[in-house]
């Protein structure tokens, strides 16, 4: 599955808006950080940022649509926009080859 993730460059973020609707929104930079939690870095997205404040929970689906294949993952996230977590978060991100453009970086949990 950390393979699956790592080989896909799109996923899509589900958020609940406060009405309960779905927001749905593609996120280039997903990666998995360790046995329990995941990584979207840029989630530019002001709505799913917005819904997350409201209610700090989504879904993550990772899909290879050539295989037709993919994985869901469920689960509580924070969005960090400074402190310790955001530095080793965007730590993380830049070992992965990629440079923090946005002061935000979600975390989902569990995997």
């Amino acid at each position: 599955m950390k393979d699956f993730v790592a080989d896909q460059r799109l996923a899509y973020l589900a958020t609940v808006c406060p009405d309960g609707s779905p927001n749905l929104s593609p996120k280039g930079l997903t990666f998995v950080l360790d046995d329990r939690r995941m990584v979207i870095g840029e989630v530019r997205s002001p709505a799913s940022i917005y819904n997350l404040g409201f209610q700090p929970i989504a879904e993550l689906n990772v899909v290879d649509r050539n295989l037709r294949k993919g994985y869901r993952f469920k689960g509580a996230c924070i969005v960090h926009t400074s402190g310790k977590e955001f530095d080793l978060l965007t730590e993380f991100l830049r070992s992965k080859g990629f440079s923090a453009y946005s002061p935000y970086t979600h975390r989902a949990a569990p995997v």
